[in-house]
């Protein structure tokens, strides 16, 4: 049985906080050298009271303006957040209710940040192969920016808050997933988090949290390089295709220096290899989502295309797939 991606809702906060804005509060910031190697120029801020469960709505309710399904008729939640509004409760469960959608629609909650949106969808083409679903409502959203602390030089320029909403369903056109796969070093773990937005330190923590996102950037880098390059050519290989047969190339958004570094090793056609994260900057697992939704909005993708989609990041993890549009 195969699925397709029928429509791509985003969501992205009113407050933007650009470039010349940090330059105001950090003088002795390199915001132009910052900028010649993230290529962002400004990204969003989610309010005080907003967090990725309100984005999340945001999202789905974009999604659902565009009138192309019905609510009822979604029968399974992913949501794929880092950034809980809070801990035990269920994100999936949240929506559920706040949609009112139907009692015997499954949910799930990922806790994955880069490489989640591609995690969820081989997860949801797998529900639909199986006949556990027909409707999938992926949701993406993240609030990163809570956890940055405004001095923080190497992280506050990047990240951006986002969410997204994706509709996957069971067609019986010829589409779908061509081929999947995914990886993870654990080992890596140390090298993005928050130390103390967890229960451990919720437990410890005597005063207000004061926000500890760190992200070991040259180790993050050399993992990259080092893993995404032979992962995209097993993909490849595994979709028994090569690049000329693929029309879209989208890796996860993290920064124009990464992305440059990983094209030119793979020598992806600038023209298939998209990069748009400059308004927005890095969006955690909405930043593929995000592009792909800027490229169905401008017509940029003709159905029978096959797309390519990497997520790498937090885990360390990476997955990645190819479909047919």
């Amino acid at each position: 049985m195969n699925s397709e991606i029928v429509g791509v809702g985003i969501y992205l906060p009113k407050n933007k906080l650009t470039n010349n804005q940090i330059q105001d509060e950090n003088p002795d910031w390199p915001m132009e050298k910052i900028y010649s190697k993230s290529g962002i120029k400004e990204r969003r801020i989610s309010d005080d009271n907003a967090f990725s469960f309100e984005l999340a709505i945001k999202a789905v309710e974009n999604l659902f303006f565009q009138n192309i399904f019905s609510p009822a008729d979604i029968d399974f939640v992913i949501v794929c957040t880092l950034t809980q509004k809070s801990l035990i409760t269920v994100t999936s469960c949240m929506i559920q209710s706040h949609f009112n959608l139907k009692n015997n629609c499954g949910t799930l909650d990922l806790n994955l940040g880069c490489s989640g949106y591609t995690h969820s969808l081989i997860i949801a083409d797998s529900l639909i192969s199986k006949n556990l679903a027909k409707n999938v409502l992926l949701v993406t959203s993240d609030t990163i920016s809570k956890l940055i602390a405004s001095d923080n030089r190497q992280s506050r320029p990047l990240f951006g808050d986002a969410a997204t909403a994706t509709l996957i369903r069971k067609t019986t056109r010829i589409s779908g997933i061509i081929c999947s796969d995914w990886g993870s070093d654990g080992k890596g773990a140390c090298h993005i988090g928050a130390a103390t937005a967890g229960i451990e330190g919720l437990t410890k923590r005597e005063n207000k949290y004061n926000p500890d996102f760190y992200m070991d950037g040259s180790e993050v880098l050399n993992f990259m390089l080092d893993k995404i390059p032979n992962f995209f050519r097993k993909l490849i290989t595994n979709s028994r295709l090569n690049i000329e047969n693929i029309q879209h190339i989208i890796f996860h958004q993290a920064n124009k220096y990464i992305l440059k570094i990983l094209g030119d090793k793979l020598m992806l056609p600038e023209e298939k290899f998209h990069i748009n994260m400059e308004y927005v900057g890095n969006t955690s697992s909405s930043s593929i989502p995000i592009v792909l939704h800027n490229l169905i909005n401008t017509n940029k993708i003709s159905r029978g295309e096959k797309i390519a989609l990497v997520g790498f990041g937090t885990g360390l993890s990476w997955s990645g797939l190819i479909f047919q549009w």
